[in-house]
C-alpha cells in the first residue's frame, strides 16, 4: 500500500509529490497533512486559552479568602480596634475552637454620653470591619458576603460553572451553524469584555451577571477551539489535545497563586486575568476557519483556498486538487445523508444504556471531587498560596503518569489506581491535630483525581460508538459541569453539619466512581465500536455475544422465510414466522 503524502512529510519532513498522494481522498488531512507547521500554529493558539481559563475558573478562593471580620462599632463609640475586639466581640465555637464571633457583638449603650458594653446581651452586626493587614480589598468586603450572606461566595463559583455549561451548548450550536472561527472570536471578545465589566460591578447582582457572561465566553472558547483543533489533526494525533489542554491549564494554575500574592486587591486580580486573556484576541488575526466545516457547508472554494495554503505551509505539493476536492465532496455529501445522532440513541439498548449511566455518574463524581479539592486548597491551614501552588503542581506528574498508563496499561486498572488512592487520601483530610496530614492527603488526592479525570475522559470516548461518540462525550462533560456546579456548596454543608463531612463525601464519591468504572467494559487495545449494535456487544462475554448474534440471525432467517412464502403465494399462519 502506497503511503500518504502526509505520512512521508511526518517521517522526514521532505516535500511530497502528487505521485505519492492517495488514490482516494477520504479526509481533509489527506490534503493538508495530518500534522505540520500549519496545525502547530493552531495547536499553540488553542493551548494559550488554558492560562486565562485556569485564572477564571479557580479565582474565587483568592477573591474571597479567609479573612478576619468583626462587627463595626456604633458611631458614638471610640474604642481602639484591639479594645473593641477584646471587649465587645463574644467568643463562639467554630470547628471545635473558641474564636471571636463574626456575626454578633455585645450590646453597646450610651450612658452619660459614654459608651457602655452590656455583656449580658448579644445583638447581630449591622455592619462589619475587615482585617486589611494582608488583603487590601476582597470580594467579601466589597459586597459584605459574611454571616447570612456567606453562601453567596459558593454561589459565585456555582453561577460561573453554570455559565460555562451554557456556553458550551449555545456557542457549540452557533459554531456548527455559522463557523468555528467567527464564533471562537466572538467568545474570546465576550470573555474579555465581561471580565473587565465584572471588575467594576457596583452590586453583587451585577457582578454575578457579568461573571455568568464571562463564563459563557470561556465555555464557548474552550469548546470551539477544541473542535477546531480536532478537525485539522490526523486521527493518530487526536488524543494529544487532551494532554496539551491539561498542561496549559496546569501552567495557569501555577501562575495564579503568584499573581494573587503580588496583587491583593480582587479588582486588580480580575483586571490582570483580563490582560492575560487579551492575548487570545490574536485569534482574530491568526486563527483560520476549519476547512472541514467549510466543506460540510458547501463552501468548497473557501475550503480549497485554506487547504492549499495549509498544504503549502506543510511543504506538501498538490497537483491534482480538483480530483481530490471532488472525492472529498462526494464523501462528505454521502455522510451528510446519514441520520443525525441523538442523545436518545444512548438509551435505546440495554448494555449501552447501562454504560452511559455509569459514565455519567462517574463524570459527576470525579468532577465534584476535583473542583471540591481545588477550591478548598486555600482552607487547609498553613500558607494558602503555597498550598494552592503545590496542589496545582501535582497535576503535572499526574499528566505524565497518565501518558504512561494510557500507553501500557488497560483503562480500568489505570482509573482504579488513580481513583482508589485519591479516594483513600480524601478520608485522611478529616480535620485533626496534625495539619500536615490533612495537607499531604489533599495534595495526594488532587494528584490522583486529576489523573483519574483524564483516564475517564479517554475511556468514556472509547465506550461510545462512533455514530454517537460526540453526543456521548458532550453529555458526559455536561454531567461533569453539574458536579462542578454543586461542589462549591460542600463547604456550606460542612459548616452546617461537621467539618469532616466534605472529606467523607469526597472519599465516598471516589469509591462510587471506582465501583461503576469497574463494571464498565475494557477498551484497551480493542477495536472501537462504530455502531449501536457493536457498542451493545462491547464488554459482553462470549456466550452473551453469541446469544445476541444468534437472535439477530434468527430474525434474519425468519424474514427470509416470510419473503419466500409470500413469493410462492402461501399464507403465513405461524405468528412467529
Amino acid at each position: 500500500m502506497e503511503p500518504k503524502a502526509s505520512d512521508k512529510f511526518l517521517a522526514n519532513g521532505s516535500t511530497a509529490s502528487a505521485e505519492n498522494e492517495p488514490s482516494t481522498t477520504r479526509d481533509v488531512t489527506d490534503i493538508i497533512g495530518e500534522y505540520g507547521p500549519w496545525q502547530r500554529l493552531i495547536f499553540i493558539l488553542t493551548c494559550l486559552r488554558g492560562t486565562p481559563t485556569a485564572f477564571y475558573n479557580l479565582s474565587t478562593p483568592f477573591f474571597a479568602p479567609k479573612q478576619d471580620v468583626w462587627c463595626t462599632q456604633p458611631p458614638f463609640s471610640n474604642f481602639s480596634v484591639a479594645e473593641w475586639r477584646n471587649s465587645a466581640i463574644p467568643l463562639e465555637y467554630h470547628e471545635g475552637e473558641l474564636v471571636p464571633s463574626r456575626c454578633n457583638m455585645y450590646e453597646v449603650l450610651l450612658v452619660n454620653d459614654e459608651p457602655v458594653i452590656n455583656r449580658n446581651k448579644t445583638v447581630p452586626c449591622s455592619a462589619w470591619e475587615y482585617d486589611n493587614s494582608f488583603y487590601t480589598n476582597t470580594l467579601t468586603r466589597e459586597y459584605d458576603l459574611v454571616c447570612g450572606r456567606d453562601w453567596l461566595i459558593s454561589y459565585t463559583q456555582s453561577n460561573y460553572m453554570a455559565g460555562m455549561m451554557c456556553g458550551v451548548f449555545i456557542f457549540g450550536h452557533l459554531a456548527d451553524r455559522f463557523g468555528r472561527r467567527i464564533i471562537l472570536n466572538i467568545s474570546v471578545t465576550l470573555m474579555l469584555i465581561a471580565s473587565v465589566i465584572a471588575a467594576f460591578s457596583p452590586t453583587f447582582t451585577f457582578f454575578s451577571v457579568a461573571r455568568f457572561f464571562l463564563a459563557l465566553g470561556v465555555g464557548g472558547t474552550q469548546n470551539t477551539s477544541f473542535c477546531l483543533l480536532m478537525e485539522v489533526l490526523g486521527p493518530i494525533y487526536r488524543t494529544r489535545p487532551t494532554f496539551a489542554f491539561s498542561f496549559g491549564w496546569a501552567f495557569g494554575l501555577l501562575l495564579l497563586p503568584g499573581m494573587t500574592y503580588l496583587i491583593r486587591d480582587w479588582v486588580y486580580q480580575q483586571l490582570a486575568s483580563a490582560a492575560v486573556s487579551s492575548i487570545l484576541l490574536s485569534y482574530w488575526i491568526f486563527m483560520p476557519e476549519s476547512p472541514r466545516w467549510l466543506m460540510t457547508q458547501g463552501k468548497y472554494e473557501k475550503a480549497e483556498k485554506i487547504m492549499l495554503k495549509a498544504a503549502k505551509r506543510n511543504n506538501l505539493e498538490i497537483n491534482n486538487m480538483p480530483l481530490m476536492m471532488k472525492q472529498l465532496k462526494e464523501r462528505i455529501e454521502r455522510d451528510e445523508r446519514k441520520k443525525n445522532p441523538s442523545v436518545i440513541d444512548l438509551f435505546k439498548t440495554a448494555n449501552l444504556r447501562k454504560n452511559t449511566i455509569f459514565v455519567y455518574i462517574s463524570y459527576f463524581s470525579v468532577a465534584f471531587v476535583f473542583y471540591g479539592l481545588s477550591l478548598g486548597q486555600t482552607n487547609l491551614g498553613g500558607n494558602p498560596f503555597l498550598n494552592f501552588f503545590i496542589g496545582s503542581a501535582v497535576e503535572l506528574p499526574a499528566y505524565v503518569l497518565c501518558i504512561i498508563f494510557i500507553r501500557y496499561l488497560p483503562r480500568k486498572p489505570s482509573f482504579l489506581i488513580f481513583d482508589m488512592i485519591g479516594g483513600i487520601a480524601c478520608f485522611f483530610m478529616i480535620p485533626s491535630e496534625y495539619p500536615w496530614v490533612r495537607i499531604t492527603a489533599a495534595m495526594l488526592g488532587k494528584l490522583c483525581i486529576s489523573g483519574a479525570f483524564i483516564i475517564l475522559a479517554i475511556h468514556a470516548s472509547e465506550i461510545f460508538p462512533t455514530v454517537v461518540r460526540t453526543v456521548g462525550s458532550g453529555t458526559s462533560l455536561m454531567m461533569g459541569r453539574i458536579g462542578a456546579m454543586v461542589a462549591p456548596f460542600i463547604k456550606e454543608l460542612g459548616n452546617a453539619t461537621h467539618p469532616a463531612v466534605p472529606a467523607i463525601v469526597y472519599g465516598s464519591l471516589s469509591f462510587v466512581a471506582a465501583l461503576l468504572i469497574a463494571l464498565l467494559p475494557e477498551t484497551y487495545n480493542q477495536v472501537l465500536p462504530d455502531t449501536i449494535c457493536e457498542a451493545e456487544e462491547l464488554g459482553c462475554g462470549l456466550e452473551e455475544i453469541q446469544r445476541i448474534r444468534s437472535i439477530s440471525d434468527l430474525h434474519k432467517e425468519k424474514g427470509e422465510v416470510k419473503m419466500r412464502m409470500l413469493q410462492n403465494g402461501k399464507e403465513i399462519k405461524d405468528p412467529e414466522v
